[in-house]
């Protein structure tokens, strides 16, 4: 039987346990076996990966400029005093939504998993890693771990939200990034994926309804939200708090929640917050853009 084809997390961790590798090296030599890549590649692939996202954090709060459906509110909170969020968390929520907005902006991001959860995994690593004087390599290997967190979960289940709804996305996204942190302070396999079922649960049924088509309103805002809660989720792992649900188990569900769910709720923009009043005066602000920027041509 391949060591290095699974498809739940049940699988992995009894493989990696029988492998007698490190966590790491196990995800590592994954990937070289199966894309016949080398480590230096991987390595180098995912510095340059870190690099972009600390750029995106810096650009994005540089972005001064209106969207269809919002201003940069990461700079506003850069601007305001935080009155209830300690220093790293309100650091957290400004740099993910930083690299939201930018993303919106057409900035150059790292989609992780996808461009409209792109500040969640940055957002949080990022100020952490500082705050803690994280290495490079711990952070690239947080990456790594992250990256096959997020892989096992795509193939069990979905990564989009024209799938599954937000719960795809942002949900995943935390649930990689919670099991990252609690990997960046040397939790136990089992802590890491606790991390993830925590996050993921508190994910289920989340739909994925972006006003006017754009990935704005609420997806941006909804970056910084979700990167407090994987904080919140590596934390309850990190304390020593089980989930009662395993997480292959939280997938399946997941998985029938996605199949259940109405298309409108699912990147369509047919339901939920882009068909309000509101909403749809948002779509025809973009829909006169258009026209105009069409007449012009």
């Amino acid at each position: 039987m391949n060591l290095f084809n699974y498809e739940t997390f049940a699988e992995f961790s009894k493989k990696l346990k029988s492998s007698n590798l490190e966590l790491i090296e196990f995800i590592i030599m994954r990937e070289i076996k199966m894309f016949g890549v080398s480590k230096k590649q991987i390595y180098s692939r995912l510095s340059e990966y870190i690099d972009i996202m600390k750029q995106s954090i810096l650009n994005g709060l540089k972005t001064n400029k209106e969207l269809i459906c919002l201003t940069n509110d990461a700079i506003r909170l850069q601007k305001n005093k935080k009155k209830f969020l300690a220093t790293l968390e309100y650091k957290i929520l400004t740099s993910a939504i930083s690299v939201a907005f930018y993303n919106c902006s057409m900035g150059k991001i790292v989609a992780c998993p996808t461009a409209g959860s792109c500040g969640i995994l940055p957002g949080a690593l990022i100020p952490i890693s500082e705050k803690y004087k994280l290495s490079k390599n711990k952070l690239i290997n947080a990456l790594i771990l992250a990256g096959e967190i997020g892989r096992i979960m795509a193939n069990q289940t979905s990564i989009s939200g024209a799938v599954g709804g937000c719960m795809a996305e942002c949900g995943v996204a935390s649930a990689m990034t919670a099991s990252a942190i609690v990997y960046c302070f040397n939790g136990n396999l089992e802590s890491i994926l606790t991390a993830a079922a925590l996050s993921l649960k508190n994910n289920l049924g989340l739909i994925c309804d972006p006003v006017a088509g754009l990935v704005e309103v609420p997806c941006v805002k909804r970056n910084g939200f979700k990167a407090i809660e994987a904080l919140t989720s590596a934390q309850l792992a990190l304390a020593g708090i089980k989930t009662a649900i395993p997480l292959d188990e939280i997938l399946l569900a997941m998985k029938e929640i996605s199949e259940e769910m109405p298309e409108k709720f699912k990147e369509t923009s047919d339901g939920g917050l882009a068909q309000t009043p509101t909403g749809l005066k948002f779509k025809r602000k973009l829909q006169k853009i258009k026209l105009l920027t069409k007449s012009q041509k």
